[in-house]
């Protein structure tokens, strides 16, 4: 029988894990109340963009994605997750995109059957959270 080194064992040993620094991502996370429905809104700052998600149920809904484009005054947008007749969802992202400058990723949850008054209410208090200076 052959012996089996010490060193011939540990070459053979898988190395240990690297440890993975992951970047601190400011997030601004609320609930709120309009016109009696309970909306909960969750916003990522990320470099050059920002991630919107509002739902009235913990699911992720339609994502749509707004540039400014320095043709347009409008900025561009593309529905990258769900139905192409989600246009308040694409008008959404794209105000946020234009009075942010950034990109901006948006998604809402079960937010059809919302009343349209609700809608605005949320989108006011997610553009007063993206002025806030810390953002």
């Amino acid at each position: 029988m052959a012996e089996v080194s010490a060193a011939a064992t540990a070459a053979s040993a898988p190395p240990p894990a690297a440890e993975v620094a992951l970047p601190e991502l400011p997030i601004a996370s609320f609930a709120m109340d309009a016109a009696g429905a309970r909306i909960a809104v969750q916003i990522v700052f990320l470099d050059k963009a920002v991630a919107v998600w509002v739902g009235s149920q913990a699911a992720l809904g339609n994502i749509v994605l707004a540039a400014p484009s320095r043709f347009d005054p409008v900025p561009l947008s593309s529905i990258l997750l769900g139905s192409p007749r989600d246009t308040q969802a694409r008008s959404y992202s794209q105000i946020i995109a234009k009075k942010t400058g950034q990109q901006c990723f948006f998604s809402w949850a079960n937010m059809e059957r919302e009343k349209d008054d609700v809608k605005e209410a949320v989108l006011a208090r997610v553009l007063a959270e993206l002025r806030q200076p810390s953002a």
